[in-house]
């Protein structure tokens, strides 16, 4: 889940995604606000274990699956050759 959250991170296509840029915010709303909407900063700043368990708080491992599927073809079959899409989480 982690690596699934950092390729979507250091992917700018989040930014024209509406849902993965959400999932990036519900994981904690305000240092969301406070690293100025960055997700490679909100991913460090949580860190590994903080991540799963905002994860496994809110139930959202069940969601990441699901925005790969938005990703445009190419990209998700880049994903899915690297094992990440159509995974269960």
């Amino acid at each position: 889940m982690v690596e699934e959250l950092k390729q979507f991170a250091y992917d700018l296509l989040w930014t024209w995604q509406p849902r993965i840029e959400a999932l990036f915010r519900a994981l904690d709303p305000e240092l969301w606000k406070s690293t100025r909407e960055n997700p490679v900063l909100l991913l460090s700043q949580l860190g590994e274990f903080g991540l799963l368990a905002e994860l496994e708080r809110q139930g959202l491992a069940a969601r990441i699956g699901d925005d790969v599927a938005v990703l445009p073809e190419g990209r998700a079959n880049r994903w899915r050759g690297r094992g990440l899409a159509g995974r269960d989480l």
